[in-house]
């Protein structure tokens, strides 16, 4: 087991949505299914310390259809609070 965890991530589709990163033309990307509050506000947390200026946040925002009004306004708001540059909503 202790191998086996040692290793894990280590390979793209160990845990796909979960916390994956790259790069393109110069852009960091990190893609994470933050499906709560707390979730995101750990991935905005990782991607704003990966950050260097002039280095600009930007932020695509969806969520699982299932989510009520209260879950969408929760993330909304921790979205606002990062302040990005900018934001996509994906409906």
């Amino acid at each position: 087991i202790s191998r086996v965890l040692a290793s894990f991530g280590a390979a793209r589709g160990d845990n796909p949505g979960r916390l994956q990163y790259g790069e393109l033309d110069g852009v960091h990307v990190f893609v994470d299914y933050a499906h709560n509050v707390e979730g995101l506000r750990g991935l905005l947390a990782v991607a704003r310390a990966r950050l260097a200026p002039p280095a600009r946040l930007g932020v695509l925002l969806g969520q699982a259809g299932n989510r009520g009004d209260v879950e969408i306004r929760g993330l909304a708001a921790e979205v606002a609070a990062a302040a990005p540059a900018r934001i996509v909503v994906k409906e």
